[in-house]
C-alpha cells in the first residue's frame, strides 16, 4: 500500500520462465505492493509452475499479443495504483518506488530507459533502439504538446485507477504497439503525466521483438504510423488538457480522477519531502551537469576560494557539494528535511540547517557569500520573496556578495516545462527582475551585475550538449535575443555599514 492506496503490479508473460519468479518476489519485497497479477499469454512450458511457487495471482489469456495480455491484466487487477512491468529481468522492482513517489502528484508515470547512467552493461539498448525510441517519443511530444518524453517503448508504467477507467473503453490494439496506444490515450485524456528514469538491465532469455533488429524496425514504423493516425483522430475529436492544480476550487480534492494535491503551506507549493528521493532524476543528467558547471564557474569568478557561503533553498545539495569540493565552506538551508537528508548523504562536511529563506537562523553578517538557485519562483508569494531577499542580505557581511539565479519570465519555454515536471504544482510564480532588485536594495545590497544566462533545454540530446552550449554563449551575448535566456542572474554587493547608515 502506498499512502493509503493499494498497489497492483501487472506482468504479462510469454517467454520469461527463467526470470519471472525472481521478479515477482522482488516486487513483493518492496513492501508496498499488495498484488502481483500475472497474465499467462500462452507462455512457455514451466512458466505456470514458476508462478505457482509465488504469492502472485495468475490468469490465462489465449489471445496472443502484448496488448491482449495487458488489457486482460488491467481488467483483472484490483489496486488503486496499477504498475505495468515486464517479468524478463530488464527492470528493477525497487524502481516501482520512483513511480509511486510521483503518483502522489500525477495521474500517470512513464518510465524511460534512455538515461545513459541507468543503462546496465549488456542491456539491449544499442544506438538504434535508444535514439529510435527517443525520436518517436519526441514526435509524440511535438504532435500532442505534452510532457517531456524520451522513450516511447518503455513498458514500466503506472496508472491510477481513475485514469484507467477513463481510457479502458478505448483500448483497441492487441499487439506490440499497445504501448504507444496506452501512452496516447493517457495523454489525450487530460491526465497529469510525468516521465522518470528507470534502470534497464540485460534481459534473461531472448526477446522475440527487440532481440530481432528487423522486427524492431518494423515495429518502429508501425508505431509511427499508429501515432500519426491517432493524431488525425484527435484533430477531429479534440483532446482534453490537464487542468492546473488549485486549492481554491470547491471540492477539488474530491473530483473523480484528480490527483491528490501534495502541498504545503497556504499556496499549494510542492511538498519537496515527498519527491526528495526522485528529485535529482527529474531532468536529464547531462543538462543538470551543464548548469552546475555554469553556476560553479560564475561563483569561482566572483567569490574567493575558502569563503564562507550559504546556499538558501539548497535542496539535495548538488551545487553545494560541487562548491565544497572547490574549496568553499558551505552551509545549506532548506525548509524540507528530506531534501537536507539527501544533501548530507553527499558529503558529511556539508552543514545542513532546516530553515526557510524568510527566517534564516544566522547572525547578521555570518557569511561572505549568500546565494539561491531556482528558488524564488517556488517561494512565489511577493511578501515571502521580499523577506527572503532581505534575509539573504542580512546574513551576508558588509562587502560580501549576494547572488540570485532564477527563472526568467521572458523565456517562453518555462510555462511549458513547468507544467510537466513534478516539482512544479502550478503555484509557482516567475519573479520579474525588478522585484528581485527591489528586494536586494531593501536588504542593503547594491547590484553589480544583472544579466540573462542559459539556453540549454531539457530535451537536448547528450551528443549535442557541446553544440547547444556554443549556441547558448552566442545568444547570451546577443542583444534582444539574450532577453529570452532561461535565467535572470543578479549579483549584488552588501553595502558597508558606514554606507548603510
Amino acid at each position: 500500500m502506498w499512502n493509503g492506496r493499494t498497489v497492483s503490479v501487472v506482468l504479462g508473460t510469454y517467454a520469461e520462465r527463467d526470470s519471472i519468479r525472481e521478479v515477482i518476489d522482488g516486487f513483493f519485497a518492496t513492501g508496498v505492493v499488495d498484488e502481483v497479477l500475472v497474465v499467462n499469454n500462452n507462455a512457455q512450458p514451466g512458466t505456470k509452475e514458476e508462478v505457482d511457487e509465488t504469492a502472485a495471482h495468475q490468469v490465462f489469456e489465449s489471445k496472443q499479443g502484448y496488448g491482449h495480455a495487458y488489457q486482460r491484466g488491467l481488467a483483472e487487477a484490483t489496486g488503486d495504483l496499477l504498475i505495468l512491468a515486464e517479468p524478463d529481468g530488464t527492470f528493477l522492482p525497487r524502481d516501482a518506488i520512483k513511480l509511486l513517489t510521483y503518483a502522489d502528484d500525477c495521474d500517470a508515470v512513464f518510465g524511460t530507459r534512455t538515461t545513459r547512467e541507468m543503462i546496465w552493461s549488456g542491456a539491449n539498448m544499442g544506438l538504434f533502439l535508444k535514439w529510435g525510441n527517443w525520436a518517436v517519443a519526441k514526435l509524440v511530444e511535438v504532435l500532442f504538446n505534452t510532457s517531456h518524453l524520451s522513450d516511447v517503448g518503455c513498458t514500466y508504467r503506472l496508472l491510477t485507477r481513475e485514469t484507467l477507467e477513463k481510457i479502458q473503453p478505448r483500448f483497441s490494439v492487441g499487439g506490440s504497439h499497445f504501448g504507444p496506444e496506452l501512452m496516447l490515450l493517457v495523454i489525450t485524456s487530460g491526465a497529469r503525466v510525468v516521465e522518470v528514469p528507470v534502470n534497464y538491465l540485460p534481459r534473461v532469455g531472448h526477446s522475440s521483438v527487440t532481440g530481432d533488429l528487423g522486427k524492431a524496425i518494423r515495429l518502429g514504423f508501425q508505431m509511427i504510423g499508429y501515432i500519426l493516425m491517432f493524431r488525425l483522430r484527435v484533430a477531429r475529436g479534440g483532446r482534453r488538457k490537464a487542468l492546473p492544480r488549485s486549492l481554491d476550487r470547491p471540492g477539488a480534492e474530491g473530483e473523480t480522477g484528480a490527483s491528490r494535491a501534495n502541498t504545503t503551506g497556504l499556496h499549494g507549493q510542492t511538498d519537496f519531502d515527498a519527491v526528495a528521493d526522485a528529485y535529482d532524476e527529474s531532468l536529464p543528467v547531462h543538462v543538470v551537469e551543464h548548469y552546475i558547471n555554469k553556476r560553479t564557474a560564475f561563483i569561482r569568478e566572483h567569490v574567493p576560494t575558502g569563503s564562507k557561503i550559504l546556499d538558501v533553498g539548497c535542496g539535495t545539495g548538488i551545487l553545494a557539494e560541487r562548491l565544497l569540493h572547490e574549496g568553499y565552506d558551505v552551509t545549506g538551508a532548506d525548509p524540507f528535511a528530506a531534501m537536507l537528508d539527501r544533501m548530507k548523504a553527499r558529503d558529511l562536511r556539508l552543514k545542513a540547517v532546516h530553515a526557510p529563506g524568510q527566517s534564516l537562523p544566522f547572525d547578521d553578517g555570518a557569511f561572505d557569500f549568500t546565494y539561491c538557485m531556482a528558488v524564488m519562483h517556488h517561494i512565489a508569494e511577493p511578501k515571502d520573496v521580499h523577506h527572503t531577499l532581505v534575509e539573504m542580505c542580512r546574513v551576508t557581511r558588509p562587502g560580501g556578495h549576494v547572488l540570485v539565479w532564477d527563472h526568467n519570465p521572458h523565456n517562453p519555454y518555462w510555462p511549458i516545462l513547468m507544467k510537466r515536471v513534478p516539482q512544479d504544482t502550478g503555484a509557482e510564480r516567475l519573479i520579474p527582475e525588478q522585484e528581485i532588485l527591489d528586494g536586494l536594495a531593501a536588504g542593503g545590497a547594491t547590484p553589480l551585475e544583472a544579466k540573462p544566462l542559459g539556453m540549454m533545454p531539457d530535451f537536448t540530446p547528450r551528443f549535442l550538449t557541446g553544440t547547444v552550449a556554443h549556441l547558448e554563449r552566442i545568444v547570451e551575448k546577443t542583444p534582444i535575443l539574450n532577453r529570452f535566456c532561461a535565467h535572470n542572474v543578479i549579483l549584488a554587493r552588501k553595502n558597508d555599514e558606514s554606507a548603510a547608515s
